[in-house]
């Protein structure tokens, strides 16, 4: 069912990776509000740079209409940088700081949303404590048997 929700209730569903996400390709935006606002993606950001931009987007708008309806097929890169469990990498780690920009940028005005933003930040912090530490343990192992 299509749904007509305020701003602030859209930036909050867009930080919940189970509803509408924060990617761009699953979205229609107003191109003018994009050249008016001289909206760009943030070239320091290597890895959820499209959710940062969703953000300040989002913020521009004063309503935002979803429709769930599927219209497309979209397949998901199991090796992709964000679904892979594979070596830590400056580009993986760098989706730490548009969490943290994007916390820091809704701060006064949407507390909930911050909220949110920093409890993606913990379980991204989570996910890669994991990695780290496996791939560490998989070392060690490793050097036990080598000849």
């Amino acid at each position: 069912m299509i749904s007509v929700m305020h701003m602030e209730e859209a930036l909050e569903k867009l930080m919940y990776p189970s509803s509408f996400c924060g990617f761009a390709w699953n979205k229609l935006y107003s191109m003018d509000v994009i050249k008016r606002h001289g909206l760009r993606y943030d070239e320091e950001l290597l890895m959820l740079q499209d959710l940062h931009f969703n953000v300040r987007y989002f913020q521009l708008c004063n309503k935002i209409v979803y429709d769930p309806a599927p219209l497309y097929h979209y397949s998901v890169d199991t090796a992709g940088v964000t679904t892979s469990h594979t070596s830590l990498t400056p580009r993986k780690l760098s989706g730490l700081l548009s969490y943290q920009r994007i916390s820091e940028m809704v701060h006064d005005k949407y507390p909930r949303v911050e909220e949110i933003s920093y409890c993606s930040m913990c379980g991204w912090c989570l996910r890669y404590m994991l990695i780290y530490y496996s791939q560490k343990v998989r070392s060690k192992e490793n050097k036990k048997f080598r000849i």
